[in-house]
């Protein structure tokens, strides 16, 4: 659907970063996205991608957990009309990417969960410890059960750049939804500190618990 007039005007600032343009604008504001994850991981996400307008998004918490949510979800509505914020318990039939954000050890246990079911959607899986890391998968396989990357290794404390590491996963959604030089193959960008190191992403030998078998 075209842009509105308040729409150009709201979106300006990224209207004009080449590559995305109208039509990426157009993009966002059509997809549909979900997001896995504890809120303390969420938050700072959540509002950066209301922000730049990603039309749908699903946060997809434990059944009946979700009054830490309600706050977050009522400021997010306010921040952004054009955005549906949604909470489900379970995978909606279609979504255009997966943004799973481990900022605790139950947040952790929800991604492993949500990777033992059947969905083709690419994903971008963050660590907020102090193994921070960052996981693009245009899809399946590998998931974060099964790539070679300790990607749900124990949860250990959270880290102090966990909200720029959070920031930077969001970012890799934003990207992969406008289709802004989206990667095409897995990758797992590593920190220390605030620096970060990129490498390809492999799967893992041997069988594990994940659904991404199924999937193919």
């Amino acid at each position: 659907m075209p842009l509105t007039n308040s729409q150009i005007d709201r979106y300006s600032r990224q209207i004009i970063v080449p590559k995305i343009g109208g039509v990426g604008q157009e993009r966002l504001l059509a997809s549909r996205l979900m997001i896995v994850g504890g809120v303390a991981g969420v938050e700072p996400a959540l509002a950066y991608l209301v922000g730049a307008g990603v039309g749908t998004i699903f946060l997809r918490v434990p059944a009946g957990d979700t009054a830490p949510f309600a706050p977050v979800i009522a400021a997010m509505r306010d921040l952004n009309p054009d955005v549906t914020i949604q909470v489900v318990s379970d995978t909606p039939s279609h979504v255009d990417l997966v943004l799973a954000l481990a900022s605790n050890s139950d947040a952790l246990e929800n991604v492993r969960g949500f990777c033992s079911m059947r969905w083709n959607a690419p994903m971008v899986f963050a660590r907020l410890d102090s193994q921070a890391k960052v996981a693009v998968l245009p899809a399946r396989p590998p998931c974060p059960v099964c790539a070679d990357g300790d990607l749900l290794v124990p949860f250990e404390k959270r880290g102090e750049n966990a909200g720029f590491v959070a920031m930077v996963a969001a970012v890799e959604a934003l990207k992969t939804l406008v289709q802004y030089a989206p990667a095409t193959e897995p990758l797992m960008i590593e920190f220390n500190g605030y620096e970060s190191k990129p490498r390809k992403l492999g799967v893992q030998s041997g069988p594990v618990p994940c659904a991404c078998g199924a999937s193919q």
